[in-house]
């Protein structure tokens, strides 16, 4: 792949390079500068939109001759220390790859791997890269043409540290009509130009704790740009520690804060590197953590008869949904916790840390603010079944003596090499969606598929289609015909799923829609997984136009019904696929889902109907 940076830098290098920007009284470029299609990401979501965007005619038209240029770092997934994902291989195909997962010959009904899923992706972006140019780098701001940047804008990015000089050059109106600024891992800013652009950044820069902010990497700092073997941070955000190159303390004791997917990773994580690990959820981990049969293996049975039971296999976990259901860790070496939050501060033991652990807000509080009732007690559970609370005096968990027993030479109950914030992330940090739609100042408009939900937003050239301009939630939004408009700037994949919930109000008849086609998938194909957002993406782009979808696990109800030529056998399927949580594998499995609950009689010909689809694309 061209990198675009050595091509740009020889061609108007007083505008690319900020040094050398600086010591020009003319800091104009000798001409006019190239203006791309921009796609901001190389995650899944971004090397989607690219592929149907070249693999439809309406996305052909909409590239016309423009040369595409990637802005941003290495896909995360890539960097990963290698994990079973909460997706089964069939829900992770993407739509347009080359590359589709294949049926474990061994365990056809295991999770996906995380380096395979990855693996797929980067085959693809190979397959594109003598078509398109890649810079590494991260996006801070993006300026249409004929703006001022806000003051409020550019003084965000200044408390991050950013350059943000060169947007005080002039922007001629010959130029493209938008520039964007771009921060190389240097944290040198640039400028480069674009015709179009479009935004696949994910879900928004992790979550740590507002005290603790300095803790976490600057964006243009990616896991490939860290020094190799050094030993991780002692405080950081849960994306950060799964990273392969965070090297985390030989027998590390981990502090793991948060519940949900990434903490469940990070504590699997620990098991591979045998570390000791204390888990603590600020209410309890039950329905963000174990609503997902697939970790049920992070636990175990309860002891019964002086002996400790076996570890749990998935699907196994009784009381699902009752957050009083007892929950024991698989490992001694593992305590889950529950109604707990923390403060941290270093310790004077060299790097490690001592948190200060308290009742959290949510264990007393409901979110309305109204008393929870009853409320959720500080504790932690360990492997021999002993509930410990909260010292009051010392603000940390003490071992039973069954734990000091069970071990030769168990770590300090107190301190940690490392404690990991698990919070999601935020999509109104700089550089994210939601923080540069505040910025542009043009009207939003819902970008709907073919079927009329949304899957994507972009920013409407409303003079162009003649739409009313009006206000929900704050925002001015465009209600446009999406089909004709000339929108240069769009939102895609997981971040444009999560600004539409932002922006737009729910009871729109496309976020209706769209609400009610999530719902209609099984519950691993949903938001904010890359199932929902990396078909919505294809849709964006009338990927399914010419071919249309015959994959039952993303198919509407009308696909299905065209596809299958029978309204009820079309609810029948739909149905079938909603109730199973990783969704349809084989054809068996929809056979055996149809015989059992037909809504009415089934046609004669139905499973000759029903070969028509796919499991996967």
């Amino acid at each position: 792949m061209t990198d675009i940076r050595q091509m740009a830098n020889r061609r108007y290098s007083n505008v690319i390079d900020p040094e050398d920007a600086a010591k020009s009284v003319n800091r104009m470029p000798r001409s006019t500068p190239q203006g791309y299609y921009i796609i901001i990401g190389r995650g899944p979501s971004a090397v989607v939109n690219h592929t149907t965007l070249r693999q439809s005619a309406w996305g052909q038209g909409r590239l016309g001759s423009l040369p595409v240029l990637h802005i941003g770092f290495e896909d995360p997934w890539t960097h990963y220390k290698d994990h079973l994902m909460g997706q089964f291989p069939h829900l992770l195909g993407l739509p347009g790859f080359a590359n589709q997962p294949k049926a474990p010959t061994s365990n056809f009904f295991a999770p996906e791997q995380s380096q395979a899923f990855a693996d797929r992706t980067t085959a693809e972006m190979a397959r594109l890269a003598p078509i398109c140019s890649v810079v590494p780098g991260w996006v801070a701001f993006i300026q249409p043409q004929g703006t001022t940047p806000a003051a409020s804008g550019l003084s965000d990015l200044k408390s991050e540290h950013v350059d943000v000089a060169p947007l005080s050059d002039a922007y001629p109106s010959s130029f493209p009509p938008y520039r964007l600024l771009i921060v190389d891992t240097n944290g040198k800013s640039w400028l480069c130009y674009a015709e179009m652009v479009d935004i696949c950044t994910g879900s928004g820069r992790p979550r740590i704790t507002t005290a603790l902010a300095k803790h976490r990497s600057v964006p243009w700092s990616p896991p490939e740009t860290w020094p190799a073997g050094k030993t991780w941070n002692a405080i950081s955000s849960g994306t950060e520690a799964l990273y392969r190159e965070a090297v985390w303390a030989k027998d590390a004791r981990v502090c793991v804060m948060g519940s949900a997917g990434v903490a469940v990773n990070v504590v699997e994580r620990s098991e591979a590197d045998a570390a000791w690990v204390d888990w603590l959820a600020q209410t309890t981990l039950h329905l963000a953590s174990f609503a997902n049969q697939r970790n049920d293996h992070l636990l175990k049975h309860s002891w019964s008869a002086g002996r400790p039971g076996n570890r749990m296999t998935m699907g196994e976990f009784a009381g699902r949904g009752d957050p009083t259901t007892t929950i024991d860790p698989a490992l001694d070496t593992w305590r889950f916790g529950s109604g707990c939050d923390a403060s941290v501060a270093a310790s004077s033991s060299g790097s490690r840390v001592r948190p200060t652990f308290f009742q959290s807000n949510d264990a007393v509080n409901l979110p309305d603010g109204s008393p929870r009732i009853p409320s959720i007690g500080a504790e932690i559970r360990d492997y021999w079944g002993h509930n410990i609370s909260l010292s009051a005096s010392s603000g940390h968990f003490p071992y039973s003596t069954d734990f000091l027993n069970g071990h030769s030479s168990p770590p300090s109950p107190d301190l940690y090499d490392h404690v990991i914030f698990c919070r999601g992330q935020d999509p109104k940090e700089i550089g994210q969606p939601s923080q540069i739609a505040s910025l542009l100042g043009r009207p939003i408009a819902i970008l709907a598929s073919t079927d009329h939900r949304v899957v994507g937003v972009q920013y409407c050239n409303h003079a162009s289609c003649g739409a009313r301009e009006r206000d929900t939630k704050g925002v001015q939004i465009v209600a446009c015909d999406t089909k004709s408009c000339s929108a240069k700037i769009r939102v895609l994949g997981v971040a444009g799923n999560l600004l539409a919930t932002m922006v737009f109000d729910r009871h729109t008849a496309q976020m209706k829609a769209a609400e009610d086609f999530q719902l209609s998938l099984p519950a691993q194909a949903r938001f904010p997984g890359h199932t929902l957002c990396c078909t919505d993406a294809a849709e964006a782009n009338r990927f399914f136009d010419a071919a249309p979808n015959t994959n039952v696990n993303t198919m509407s109800l009308s696909e299905l019904e065209s596809v299958l030529m029978d309204l009820h056998l079309a609810q029948d399927v739909d149905r079938a696929r909603r109730i199973r949580p990783f969704g349809l594998r084989h054809s068996y499995e929809l056979e055996h889902e149809l015989r059992s609950r037909p809504s009415k009689q089934l046609p004669v010909n139905w499973r000759a109907l029903i070969s028509k689809l796919t499991y996967g694309y």
